[in-house]
């Protein structure tokens, strides 16, 4: 447990837009991945704006980890800070760069939400964010296919990610391994993203009714 008012950090970490939803190029034109990309990173920096205001205990920061471009500029969308991921070519790089970051910034928690998760219930991000926190722990949730869609470590550096093909098992096999404490919280929004044509087609999304909506371009 800790003594004073926690400091926590939530990353979010952002591929190339060149390079986004890559395995829907057959049925969305890179525009409409690009469109796509950044209505899943607003909604998800919304819902953790709101949750911010709710959980006044904690301090709680916000935080990019990209080589892209981005844009603050709308009201709905301040106080972000980006962490360049430095060229890596891996998510567990960038994700690993961004927890030496939060260290040396006095971080004690580190969590960590995909930018293309479907639809995140407030609810549920509120739960996998929530303390009480102690030393050495990790929280995660996982995917349908066993990857990491959320992960929670304090302290930040507790751990080297291992994302990649299951890496839910990698990472428990990790922290077990340093007799960490170890959660696995499973919540329901939170195991669906949006990688292939099967993520698309059952989050039901329709682009044309998304390029209606009115939210800031993030991504330039």
């Amino acid at each position: 447990m800790f003594n004073n008012k926690i400091n926590l950090i939530v990353v979010i970490p952002l591929k190339n837009i060149s390079r986004t939803k890559t395995r829907l190029k057959k049925i969305l034109s890179l525009s409409e991945r690009k469109l796509l990309t950044n209505y899943l990173l607003f909604q998800l920096i919304e819902k953790i704006q709101i949750i911010k205001k709710s959980l006044s205990e904690i301090n709680i920061d916000l935080a990019i980890t990209t080589s892209n471009k981005l844009s603050f500029e709308s009201v709905k969308i301040q106080n972000i800070f980006i962490i360049s991921d430095k060229g890596s070519k891996s998510l567990s790089s960038a994700l690993n760069n961004s927890a030496v970051w939060a260290s040396k910034k006095n971080y004690d928690v580190l969590c960590i939400f995909p930018s293309d998760l479907q639809n995140p219930k407030i609810k549920d991000l509120k739960k996998f964010l929530s303390p009480p926190y102690i030393q050495n722990e990790m929280r995660i949730c996982p995917s349908i296919d066993l990857g990491t869609n959320a992960m929670l470590v304090s302290p930040p550096d507790l751990i080297k990610f291992n994302y990649g093909k299951r890496s839910f098992d990698n990472h428990i096999k990790i922290a077990n391994q340093k007799g960490f404490k170890t959660s696995i919280i499973k919540l329901h929004s939170l195991t669906l993203d949006i990688d292939g044509e099967h993520d698309f087609k059952q989050a039901c999304l329709n682009m044309d009714k998304i390029s209606k909506l009115d939210f800031p371009s993030i991504i330039k």
